[in-house]
């Protein structure tokens, strides 16, 4: 069965939350390749996520998605 709202209406899809963590602007991120980082920007995309995290040091500002980008909470 699909999800649905009570009394009709269309159905919902899976909050994005059961598919990876999602990460909110100020969040404080750490990626394997770039370091720390603080995260700006969220985006849910089909099925994923593109995350813009301001790494400090040289990686600068990156666009990365949620699936490959494994970044973790800090």
């Amino acid at each position: 069965g699909g999800w649905r709202v009570e009394g009709g209406g269309a159905p919902l899809h899976p909050p994005p939350s059961t598919l990876h963590p999602q990460f909110k602007s100020g969040d404080r991120v750490r990626h394997s390749q770039f370091g720390e980082g603080i995260v700006i920007n969220c985006i849910p995309r089909q099925g994923d996520a593109e995350v813009t995290v301001i790494f400090k040091g040289p990686a600068g500002q990156k666009r990365l998605l949620l699936s490959l980008a494994r970044l973790e909470r800090v």
